[in-house]
C-alpha cells in the first residue's frame, strides 16, 4: 500500500474514531473541560493518572447470563476488582464467555441531501435537521442498497434519518471507507461489537428479571465500563 493511501486510511479511521465518541460525550452533555482533559490523558499529557488501557472481561452473571465487557482504564487491578465485587453480589464469577459471541462490525451513517454542504460551523446544525427528518423510502432503499454492496450483511434505520449496517468483522474498514469516501454520506460511528450466537429468553420469574436487571445496571454503572454485552435478546427490557 502506498504511503498516501495508508495515511488517507488512517486519517479516515481517526476522523471516524474522533466523531463517533463526540456524538456520545454530546449526547450525554459532557462538558467541553472533560473532553479537553481527555483528549489529554490520550496524548499522555497528563499527571492524573496512568496509562489509559482498552481492557475486555468474560463472565457469567446471575442464571447463567453471559457477559462480555468492554473498559477503559488507567489501574487494571482496581478495575478488575470492581467486577469481581460486583458479579460477587449476584453468584457471578470471571469466565471465558467469548465463544457464545460472534465479533461484528457496525457502522452508523446518515445520508446527506444534494444541497447540504458540511463545514465546521453548520455541521451541529444540519445534523440536528438530519435527526428531525425521516428518511424517504428512496433515499432509504438506496443507502441500504450502497452498504450492501460495501459488504453489509444487515441494514437498518435505528433512528429517524440515522442507518445502521452490520458486516463481518473482517469488512468493517472497507465498509467504513467505501461510506466514508462518498459525499452523500456521514459517518456517525465505526466500532466492532459482539453479538451472541444463541440468544436465551428472558426468565418469567419476577425475581430472577429484578436480580438479572439490578446485576447488569450495577455493572454498566462502574465508572470504567463503557460497553456490556450478554445473550439476552437485544429487545430485553432487563438491559440497561
Amino acid at each position: 500500500m502506498k504511503r498516501s493511501a495508508l495515511f488517507s486510511k488512517l486519517g479516515l479511521e481517526i476522523v471516524s474514531a474522533i466523531r463517533s465518541a463526540l456524538n456520545k460525550a454530546r449526547a450525554h452533555s459532557l462538558p467541553k473541560e472533560n473532553i479537553d482533559k481527555a483528549f489529554k490523558r490520550a496524548e499522555g499529557n497528563t499527571q492524573d493518572g496512568g496509562a489509559i488501557e482498552n481492557v475486555t472481561y468474560e463472565a457469567f452473571g446471575a442464571y447463567g447470563v453471559a457477559l462480555v465487557i468492554e473498559a477503559v482504564t488507567d489501574n487494571r487491578t482496581r478495575t478488575a476488582m470492581k467486577l469481581r465485587s460486583t458479579l460477587n453480589r449476584f453468584s457471578g464469577q470471571i469466565a471465558q464467555v467469548a465463544y457464545l459471541f460472534e465479533r461484528k462490525g457496525v457502522v452508523q451513517f446518515r445520508p446527506l441531501s444534494k444541497t447540504a454542504t458540511i463545514t465546521t460551523a453548520d455541521e451541529e446544525a444540519i445534523e440536528a435537521q438530519q435527526q428531525q427528518q425521516q428518511l424517504s423510502e428512496t433515499a432509504l432503499d438506496q443507502a441500504m442498497e450502497v452498504a450492501l454492496e460495501a459488504g453489509a450483511e444487515d441494514v437498518d434505520e435505528v433512528a429517524p434519518g440515522l442507518l445502521e449496517a452490520v458486516c463481518p468483522m473482517t469488512e468493517l474498514q472497507t465498509m467504513s471507507r467505501h461510506l466514508a469516501e462518498q459525499s452523500t454520506y456521514q459517518i456517525e460511528s465505526v466500532e466492532l461489537r459482539y453479538q451472541p450466537e444463541v440468544v436465551i429468553d428472558d426468565p418469567e420469574d419476577q425475581d430472577m428479571r429484578r436480580i438479572i436487571r439490578r446485576m447488569l445496571h450495577d455493572i454498566n454503572d462502574l465508572e470504567e465500563v463503557v460497553r456490556l454485552y450478554t445473550n439476552l435478546p437485544s429487545s430485553s427490557q432487563l438491559l440497561p
